[in-house]
């Protein structure tokens, strides 16, 4: 059993939201999600913010269907909200999913892997003592970064043991 930390974006204000479910990575992050097996753990550290998208209300969706709009991320907790076990192979979605006022408008993050929650926390552990863990300066906001900038990264035993102590501190309000 591995263990990683992977970043994602904040919820979005529609029915059928990109929840933290899948671990999501373009082309540059298929090897390194390739490693990840079922049964892994996987922290899931939420950014601040996330990048408009296109939607319906409903559902994400191409620029080009008549009912698309911009839909903005709502504001993210920027730190770990959640612990998860990898429960599938790798899969590929040719339809996910396009991004407004970016360069990526038209690449697609179509490599996924389905995951189970084992804990979510209901207080984020902060940045910084994220980042102090991780060996990173504390203002460090997590973008691109692991291998190939894919936003995932293999992490010891002895750094999930402390991110998931200093979880459940916060949780537990002892800091």
């Amino acid at each position: 059993m591995r263990y990683w930390i992977t970043t994602q974006w904040p919820e979005y204000d529609i029915k059928d939201s990109s929840s933290h479910a899948c671990i999501w990575v373009r082309e540059n992050g298929r090897e390194i999600i390739k490693q990840m097996a079922i049964g892994d753990y996987v922290f899931i550290y939420e950014s601040k913010t996330g990048p408009c998208r296109y939607c319906n209300g409903e559902q994400f969706c191409s620029p080009t269907d008549k009912n698309c709009r911009i839909c903005r991320a709502k504001k993210g907790k920027k730190g770990i909200v959640e612990l998860r076990r990898i429960c599938s192979e790798v899969q590929k979605n040719d339809k996910f999913s396009y991004f407004s006022n970016r360069k990526s408008d038209k690449e697609l993050w179509g490599w996924y892997r389905e995951t189970d929650l084992v804990n979510q926390f209901g207080k984020a552990s902060p940045s910084v003592e994220v980042n102090k863990v991780l060996g990173y300066k504390s203002g460090y906001n997590l973008h691109g970064f692991g291998q190939n900038h894919s936003g995932i990264r293999e992490i010891k035993n002895t750094e999930y043991k402390e991110l998931l102590a200093y979880a459940h501190k916060v949780i537990y309000q002892e800091i």
